[in-house]
């Protein structure tokens, strides 16, 4: 599952509760799960552009030798 398909899963979730009190523990859950989706994401688009930028790096410093 990818963090989209993830993120959308949670946030059908949320969309299908209905506002009450025994739905707040629910809603707090996928709320939590769907920003922790986000974050992950987040998380490692940076992660794979640090990847790159060092591959990037050692390709040139292989070129130079």
């Amino acid at each position: 599952m990818s963090y989209a398909e993830a993120k959308k899963c949670f946030e059908k979730n949320l969309s299908m509760l209905v506002e009450g009190n025994e739905g707040a523990q629910v809603w707090n859950v996928y709320s939590g799960l769907f920003h922790l989706a986000e974050a992950i994401e987040t998380d490692m688009r940076r992660m794979e552009k640090r990847i790159e930028e060092l591959s990037s790096r050692l390709d040139e410093k292989a070129t130079d030798q």
